[in-house]
């Protein structure tokens, strides 16, 4: 079962846009190429603070990355993240965080 699908296609489009292997952006990042493909493959999503780095990395524009929040915000953000109680100063705190 696909928990992350939207944040997968995204990843991998982003990755091979700017001519990465799986294994490449895992050494980057300080992980195994399997991870990646978890990720990509909507199989599991990577950690919030990795995003930050995944951000750098592929340098991915601010915008696109609130457009994915807004597109996955109720399947990964709210649900998996920030699980009840104090979603929104978390969620605002992340945002800012991924776009400093």
């Amino acid at each position: 079962m696909k928990k992350h699908p939207l944040l997968g296609k995204f990843l991998r489009e982003k990755r091979v846009a700017a001519s990465f292997s799986q294994g490449q952006l895992a050494h980057c990042l300080g992980y195994h190429a399997q991870f990646v493909s978890n990720w990509e493959r909507g199989v599991s999503g990577p950690p919030a603070e990795m995003m930050k780095k995944i951000i750098t990395v592929l340098k991915i524009p601010g915008e696109e990355i609130l457009d994915l929040l807004t597109e996955e915000s109720s399947i990964y953000w709210n649900q998996i993240i920030f699980p009840a109680g104090r979603r929104r100063n978390k969620k605002k705190k992340l945002k800012a965080r991924l776009l400093s």
